[in-house]
């Protein structure tokens, strides 16, 4: 994991993602045997849900994450475009995930950010 820091909790730790300006997509983060607990928005915030792309064997190929509700995502209207927040995702959803990437958006409806955006993802042993 790059950029890891140690929280507060033990086993908990943090690395960023980057989405550049005008794009919908940020490059793969490996979480090296931990699943997403959380994802931290930046301050400012295209309007937009959040998604992902996921593999479990840090292959090339990478498939939108669903589970038996629908696509995996933090909805549009819950993500402030002036003020960064703390979302806790449920980790079950990325059990088994070895790597993902960060979307703008939905699948089939990518939002284009417009400027580089920094996301923290918040990580932890389960």
């Amino acid at each position: 994991m790059s950029d890891v820091t140690r929280g507060y909790q033990s086993g908990m730790e943090t690395t960023t993602v980057v989405i550049a300006n005008g794009g919908t997509l940020s490059a793969a983060s490996d979480l090296m045997g931990k699943t997403l607990v959380g994802v931290i928005t930046p301050a400012a915030w295209t309007a937009g849900a959040i998604s992902f792309d996921v593999n479990a064997d840090s292959g090339s190929t990478f498939y939108p994450l669903y589970n038996q509700s629908g696509e995996v995502s933090i909805a549009s209207a819950d993500i402030a475009t002036a003020a960064a927040r703390w979302f806790s995702v449920e980790p079950s959803d990325f059990a088994g995930v070895r790597e993902l990437k960060v979307r703008s958006g939905l699948n089939g409806a990518t939002v284009a950010q417009g400027a580089e955006r920094t996301l923290t993802l918040v990580v932890r042993s389960l």
